[in-house]
């Protein structure tokens, strides 16, 4: 694809590039939101749908228009900040800026100034002008990891959810109060329409049925209550695309199924899809090109997604002795991070030792934040089933178990057992929200609600 942007605009327009990836382009500016478009995520769990968008070919379309680039991240999941992209604009030497919200630990705003980056932060409810004519306004979202963002632009506003959870009319209410104080009405939403994370064990068909139906409810309840004049389901452009989770697209939503959902049978007539280069002007027209491209956009992605088919990644086993050695290396950071945290845990009863089956080894495994892994002779009490390499993926990042919770690679032995391992590692979400020794009044005080949490489970218990 040649992507040309025109330097004598007479009218502001948005085009649809792929997945959660949209850009503005106005007389001076490019806005770019979310850029992901090759490779995949989640530790090869993910991949998109489409993969006609090339990022050289995008970056150089931008480098020609000679104007102003600014990206914009929702979040730092690996399909919204993709690092394969943003590498290959950073080698052009192309003058942009990045634009992330505040966030308590401003560890990715960190992680990107370092790499001398022209990051601007942008505070909660603060609007910030991009060019004469176009702003954004953006907002950290409950847990900080995520955030939303209201563009204006020629009199038009556009709210962008991405994959905030505005699943009940509390935070619905919550986003329009704040979201009020810029812009009354909402002219277009763009919002998440796919489940994105483990559902369920294969067999387990009804309990992805519902969670398709749930998506549908939020956008039911985000049409009640924001009220926008146009919505755009995106952000679920993917599928699960390897041999462990590609059961999980069964009864994943598409646009066909959203079209057919009795949920959403009486706001059908402002609900429209775009595809890869559709655009519209950010005029008072916008909503008959919408209608005009929406039946094509709707085919395509039903099409892509009735021809999916799993991927091989080739990934590398690893033996036993690797998997120890990595998880030792993992809990020796992890135990001085958090002056043996999950040691005392796990002492207190509170969390406790994780067995597990590997798939590819064939191999029942032990660990422990107290004692030796090991090799276990008995099937007894495992929890869960999966492959050596994402398990290897799980124990060497930081944020390996958030990787695993939404990739859904492995299989759960018995129900509701997976807490029990996102438990086990937690202690990497602390790491990752800066709760270390480092910070020693969040870390001490995040503690002690810990252990009241269990002398009050015990008191319970003991009546």
């Amino acid at each position: 694809m040649n992507y040309k942007f025109n330097n004598f605009l007479e009218k502001s327009y948005l085009k649809f590039l792929n997945h959660a990836s949209f850009l503005i382009e106005s007389k001076s500016s490019i806005l770019l939101v979310d850029p992901w478009f090759s490779g995949a995520a989640f530790n090869y769990g993910w991949s998109l749908l489409n993969n006609d968008i090339k990022d050289e070919e995008l970056i150089e379309g931008i480098i020609k228009s000679n104007k102003k680039l600014f990206i914009w991240y929702s979040h730092e999941h690996s399909d919204h900040l993709s690092f394969t992209f943003l590498k290959k604009l950073v080698s052009t030497n192309t003058k942009f800026n990045i634009l992330f919200h505040e966030t308590d630990d401003k560890r990715v705003v960190s992680y990107l100034l370092k790499k001398k980056l022209n990051v601007k932060e942008q505070k909660d409810g603060i609007k910030y002008f991009i060019d004469d004519e176009l702003s954004i306004t953006t907002w950290k979202f409950q847990d900080n990891i995520d955030s939303y963002c209201l563009i204006n632009i020629n009199q038009i506003s556009i709210l962008n959810l991405n994959d905030c959870i505005v699943n009940n009319k509390e935070t619905a209410f919550e986003i329009k109060e704040k979201t009020n104080k810029f812009e009354e009405n909402i002219d277009i939403l763009f919002t998440q329409f796919g489940y994105a994370n483990w559902i369920s064990n294969k067999e387990d068909i009804e309990e992805r049925k519902s969670k398709a139906n749930e998506k549908n409810q939020r956008i039911f309840i985000q049409n009640k209550i924001l009220n926008p004049k146009t919505i755009i389901p995106f952000a679920s452009f993917i599928y699960f695309s390897n041999q462990d989770n590609f059961f999980t697209n069964d009864f994943q939503n598409t646009p066909l199924r959203l079209r057919n959902s009795s949920i959403l049978k009486t706001i059908q007539d402002k609900i429209f899809f775009m595809k890869p280069d559709d655009i519209f002007y950010l005029d008072n027209s916008h909503i008959n090109r919408l209608k005009k491209n929406s039946l094509n956009a709707e085919k395509y992605w039903n099409n892509l997604f009735n021809f999916i088919k799993p991927i091989n990644y080739n990934e590398k086993k690893f033996e036993f002795f690797e998997l120890k050695r990595i998880f030792k290396r993992h809990r020796l950071m992890i135990s001085f991070k958090l002056i043996f945290l999950p040691q005392i845990l796990e002492v207190i009863g509170f969390i406790k030792p994780i067995i597990i089956y590997l798939i590819d080894l064939k191999q029942t495994v032990k660990f422990s934040w107290l004692q030796e892994p090991e090799i276990l002779e008995t099937k007894e009490n495992i929890i869960l089933s999966i492959r050596s390499p994402s398990l290897a993926f799980t124990f060497s990042n930081e944020y390996g178990i958030d990787a695993l919770s939404v990739n859904g690679r492995f299989h759960e032995n018995v129900k509701s057992k997976f807490s029990d391992f996102e438990r086990f590692l937690i202690f990497q979400k602390f790491v990752q929200n800066g709760i270390t020794i480092k910070n020693p009044n969040i870390f001490f005080l995040i503690l002690i609600k810990a252990i009241i949490k269990k002398i009050k489970i015990l008191l319970i218990k003991s009546k």
